[in-house]
């Protein structure tokens, strides 16, 4: 988490101790927190980008401690479940998007939370089919690649993805797929190599890669800004540039034309602000121009919006 400890998670049948907390050092464990979750087990955590715990075993558990561990006056907790939503209360995978979007794979299909820190609220959205209206059945895992596109490792459709558009695609034995088969080896295993576009599937009966379109494409044409607006009451953390040309240099004004704050890309083709201006004050809300020029003299103009 942000203050370097490490979470642990356990089944009931080989422990009480449902999910631990070791210190920083690695010198002490926290008391279980057994009687908050209330299951038979967690299978799977995941800290989003606010520090916000997210717990999932026989139903996905928010578990806000106040960025303070050791001080649980100030903790928070929510269930999310079938009754508010979910596909499933059999929890398999837990995965935070760049806009701190929590997705979730069940037993039924999957589901994405949409969690407002202003007003906490909770929105859940559930897929139990694709677009065409097939059934995802058990989904094991989820991964994204650089277009926002979510991957989900499923027991029906195979490998499938969901674009940001809203469109869905499957990838079956058909298409070269080693195995469908998620179940009878128990091997839950979904990867995304961000900078080839390779994913990686593990299945019952051996391992496939599969090398996608989905990878930085660094061109002045294909920048891309997100999450636009950039809400950080819903736990945006920063402004991401996709597809950043390599050495383009990012200005970002104000509308009446200050200038505000200067990026410099890295050799990743993804820049990253953190809202804040040149004088580490936080840009207040409103509309925002970028310029993106790059080293053979490219140009790029575009705006984003800052909710706060």
């Amino acid at each position: 988490d942000f203050q370097n400890n490490k979470w642990f998670s356990g089944l009931g049948i080989i422990s009480t101790d449902y999910v631990v907390r070791l210190s920083a050092n690695d010198s002490n464990w926290s008391p279980s927190y057994t009687k908050q979750v209330k299951t038979d087990g967690i299978l799977t955590i995941a800290i989003d980008h606010i520090g916000v715990k997210w717990l999932g075993g026989s139903s996905v558990h928010r578990f806000d401690d106040g960025g303070t561990p050791e001080d649980e006056s100030d903790d928070q907790w929510r269930t999310f479940s079938e009754g508010n939503g979910l596909p499933s209360d059999a929890i398999f995978d837990l995965e935070v998007d760049r806009w701190n979007n929590v997705w979730v794979a069940t037993r039924g299909g999957a589901a994405v939370i949409q969690y407002d820190t202003l007003f906490s609220q909770g929105e859940v959205t559930p897929y139990r089919t694709d677009d065409r209206g097939n059934l995802l059945g058990i989904v094991a895992n989820i991964a994204f690649d650089v277009d926002g596109g979510v991957w989900f490792q499923t027991e029906n459709i195979g490998l499938a993805r969901r674009g940001p558009d809203g469109r869905w695609t499957s990838y079956t034995e058909l298409d070269g797929l080693v195995s469908e088969d998620i179940q009878s080896g128990q091997i839950l295993a979904l990867d995304i190599h961000l900078e080839t576009g390779e994913v990686w599937i593990g299945t019952a009966h051996g391992l496939s890669r599969f090398q996608t379109s989905y990878f930085p494409k660094p061109d002045i044409k294909n920048i891309k800004v997100y999450p636009n607006p950039f809400i950080p009451s819903r736990g945006h953390s920063f402004i991401t540039f996709n597809n950043v040309p390599t050495g383009a240099t990012i200005h970002i004004y104000t509308l009446a034309g200050e200038l505000i704050q200067e990026l410099k890309e890295t050799g990743l083709s993804l820049v990253e602000w953190d809202g804040l201006t040149d004088r580490r004050e936080e840009a207040v809300s409103g509309l925002y121009l970028f310029t993106v020029k790059d080293p053979q003299g490219g140009k790029r103009v575009g705006k984003f919006v800052i909710i706060r």
